[in-house]
């Protein structure tokens, strides 16, 4: 008997489990050459600070794939922008843009949320908290693919030309910290003290920052557009249930009005557009103009590959493959409709019912045990239990 029933069901599980804590961009401060922040703070698209009426996480947090999705890859088909960010009129009049002029240096600010001083919160993720990326164009679209940014290079020459990769930074810039009780925490606390202004003696939470020093060619009078893409993917063979890792981006679109450098203020300390939450650091990190990342360049072979290898993913849930072979005890309580939309080696479609496997038209169901991940023993549901075998499953290509 094939057994891909039990594979199936656990990765519907663990799509159904949110991650706990999220990352967005919260504020854009300009960044004088001797590293002090300068001129009133700047805003994302369509900002909701965190005491408005009516906040809660899920109004900024923009995670791709969806979790209603239950796809472990990106496809063609996500947009960067989430709906309140989508298009260039979304700004907020009560949070307006940053003024920027050609070659300005910027540090985009961000909560850690636990991300990077509770790492052991999620098993599985990339060091230095996975990878920030900074994408510009002078040409947004309302309907911008993440898988089409995410190919933008350096030189403006990637994908459709676009738009281009302005930075790369890890996620931890190596000071930012929540107040909690983890060691990372605790030591940054005594490092980097972040005291209420005025109040000495008290600590508040330390942002963390994505730093990047704009195109010269911006012209004056013109609008540029960022992509803020956060890569925390969980890393292959790193967390049960995805042997073949897990992507998970997060997105902020960001709106500049681009000014003559004469026309943007003297340098003095940001004194107006402030939070109520407001962190109270006005200095970058000391390595503001030249950070470096563990990951330079988004992985996007990884982003987009299924988890049977080249076939790209079309929806519903996907089995694993390459599982060590062996049997596990599960209960099958559920029909589960497998899709997938490619060609090439790996699993194409086919339907699961019950505890059999039933090949789509046209495709041939070859059982093959190989060497990977093996489950640990686990029940599913208490109503019938069922032993199965782990196998790769593959078949012949069909267009």
């Amino acid at each position: 008997m094939t057994k891909l029933t039990l594979t199936a069901l656990l990765t519907t599980l663990l799509l159904a489990t949110p991650a706990l804590t999220h990352s967005w961009i919260e504020q854009i401060a300009l960044i004088n050459p001797n590293g002090t922040y300068y001129t009133p703070f700047g805003y994302p698209r369509g900002y909701i600070a965190r005491t408005d009426p009516g906040y809660n996480d899920g109004k900024m947090t923009n995670l791709i794939p969806a979790l209603s999705t239950n796809r472990n890859r990106i496809d063609g088909t996500d947009l960067i922008c989430p709906p309140s960010q989508r298009t260039t009129t979304s700004q907020s009049a009560a949070y307006p843009r940053l003024k920027v002029a050609p070659g300005s240096a910027l540090a985009l600010r961000y909560l850690e949320n636990g991300h990077v001083t509770l790492p052991q919160n999620q098993p599985g993720k990339p060091p230095m908290s996975g990878t920030t990326y900074l994408f510009g164009t002078t040409t947004p679209s309302d309907e911008e693919k993440l898988a089409d940014v995410l190919s933008w290079s350096r030189s403006g020459n990637g994908s459709s030309g676009q738009g281009q990769l302005l930075a790369a930074t890890n996620f931890d810039d190596g000071r930012c910290h929540q107040i909690n009780s983890g060691s990372i925490s605790q030591s940054r606390q005594q490092t980097y003290p972040n005291p209420v202004p005025g109040q000495p003696g008290t600590n508040v939470e330390l942002w963390c920052e994505t730093d990047v020093v704009l195109p010269l060619s911006l012209i004056p009078g013109t609008v540029y557009t960022a992509y803020w893409v956060w890569d925390w993917k969980t890393e292959p063979g790193q967390a049960s249930g995805v042997p073949a890792g897990k992507a998970e981006y997060y997105t902020s679109c960001i709106d500049f009005d681009v000014v003559a450098a004469e026309d943007l203020a003297d340098g003095d300390a940001p004194t107006s557009n402030f939070l109520v939450q407001q962190d109270g650091n006005l200095r970058a990190v000391s390595d503001w103009n030249h950070r470096t990342a563990v990951v330079s360049d988004p992985d996007v072979d990884f982003a987009m590959k299924s988890d049977w290898g080249s076939v790209a993913w079309g929806g519903g849930v996907p089995p694993t493959t390459d599982a060590a072979a062996g049997s596990v005890s599960a209960t099958q309580t559920q029909s589960v409709m497998v899709t997938a939309a490619a060609t090439g080696e790996g699993v194409l479609p086919f339907t699961t019912l019950a505890t059999s496997v039933v090949p789509a038209s046209g495709t041939t169901l070859v059982p093959k045990v190989t060497a990977g991940f093996a489950f640990p023993s686990m029940v599913v549901d208490v109503v019938t239990t069922t032993v199965y075998e782990i196998v790769t499953v593959t078949a012949a290509a069909t267009n």
